[in-house]
């Protein structure tokens, strides 16, 4: 078996990381919105050598994006400092169960600390229990039950809009 690479991906990576991506949609069963095209187009628009709304690091094998961790760069208030919100950290199947995960979740560690992000967030669905036995082994004291996780996206978000258009005709809001 060959060494395995980390490092972050770069514009020139998108596309693999685009065939992982869709790949991880399909063993979530989650739906692909988005053609094979612009999902790619997507990735280079946002990613690296795009606007840089998040990096994403690689494991290679032999020449294979083998996994990634894609992830974003936020401000945390509590503590001053940057903090990385993980969106995805997915090991392809064929290498699964040889460490890579962990590595991916290492390397990020290692960049967070280079360049002062203080923390790693993230969120596992509730009924993962592959994904939240991964994390658990790598911080058995990460799980916070502290926290509660809340979710607004599609059109819940233009609800939300015409409930504070609505409440601004009542004057209800300041904004």
């Amino acid at each position: 078996m060959s060494a395995l690479q980390i490092r972050l991906l770069t514009a020139e990576d998108l596309p693999a990381l685009a065939d992982a991506r869709r790949e991880m949609l399909a063993y979530f069963n989650k739906a692909e919105t988005l053609s094979p095209d612009e999902a790619l187009e997507r990735l280079r628009a946002d990613g690296p050598g795009g606007a840089g709304r998040f990096m994403a690091l690689g494991a290679w094998r032999e020449g294979v994006l083998a996994g990634y961790a894609a992830f974003s760069t936020v401000y945390a208030f509590d503590t001053g400092a940057g903090a990385v919100c993980l969106s995805d950290c997915y090991v392809r199947q064929p290498y699964r169960r040889q460490g890579i995960g962990r590595n991916l979740m290492a390397a990020l560690a290692r960049l967070c600390v280079e360049r002062g992000w203080g923390r790693i967030e993230w969120h596992v669905d509730r009924l993962d229990f592959d994904a939240r036995t991964f994390f658990d082994m790598l911080n058995p004291d990460g799980f916070k039950l502290d926290r509660l996780s809340y979710l607004i996206e599609g059109e819940e978000l233009s609800y939300l809009i015409e409930g504070e258009e609505i409440a601004a005709l009542a004057g209800k809001t300041d904004i």
